[in-house]
């Protein structure tokens, strides 16, 4: 989200809100921080609040002050609405982006964050070929689209089978040895890539908040 911020939005100064007493959201928000910072843009604003506070009128007038072209709020579903509405009328004008928890904001709510993106692990309307292919036999099968987690369990899967097949057995210590030997594999949720960790690095979606629908803009590789 850093570097569409930069990249796409064209934003050099960003401004974060946080729940600090969240592993989540406060992880996020140091994590985009610094890597805002590391591609030459100044966080001007990083304010922080507790779990359910209900009002960030002050962390906001702060952000407003700032004057960030930008807005990361990587906070929960039933959060983003009511700080999104509070950062409207005071006025804030910065492009507001948030984070995979934005996926489930309620269909009512999202008329807030109308313009507004966020990242996620999947969309099922990405242009990808591969993507498309498994969306289509997945209608075909079960009358209806996939959602993130039927398209990252067929991307493990498949992770799964790619490693036995490059060792020629299955038993755990090849899985593990033929996982963290892949290179770069090419999944139905983007590209996935190990080095030295049992973590992948892999490519995410950014999505934008379309009349009240979540529509695929964008794939940022790793």
């Amino acid at each position: 989200m850093a570097r569409f911020a930069q990249e796409e939005l064209g934003a050099q100064t960003a401004a974060v809100l946080f729940d600090i007493a969240s592993d989540y959201n406060r992880d996020l928000a140091e994590f985009f921080k610094s890597s805002f910072e590391e591609l030459g843009g100044e966080v001007v604003a990083f304010e922080s609040y507790t779990t359910d506070a209900p009002d960030v009128a002050e962390q906001l007038s702060v952000i407003k002050e700032s004057g960030a072209e930008v807005l990361f709020l990587p906070n929960y579903f039933y959060e983003v609405p009511r700080q999104v509405r509070q950062a409207q009328e005071i006025g804030i004008k910065a492009h507001i982006i948030g984070s995979d928890s934005w996926a489930t904001i309620e269909s009512a709510d999202r008329t807030l964050v109308e313009g507004s993106f966020f990242s996620a692990l999947y969309a099922a309307d990405t242009l990808d070929e591969k993507s498309q292919a498994f969306v289509a036999k997945y209608r075909e099968s079960y009358g209806r689209d996939p959602n993130d987690i039927a398209a990252l369990t067929y991307d493990a899967f498949g992770l799964l089978f790619e490693a036995v097949r490059s060792q020629g057995k299955v038993d755990p210590d090849a899985v593990r040895d033929g996982l963290a030997a892949i290179q770069l594999y090419a999944g139905v949720t983007g590209t996935f890539e190990y080095r030295d960790t049992g973590d992948p690095v892999k490519s995410v979606v950014i999505l934008q908040v379309t009349e009240k629908r979540f529509v695929f803009h964008l794939r940022v590789e790793p």
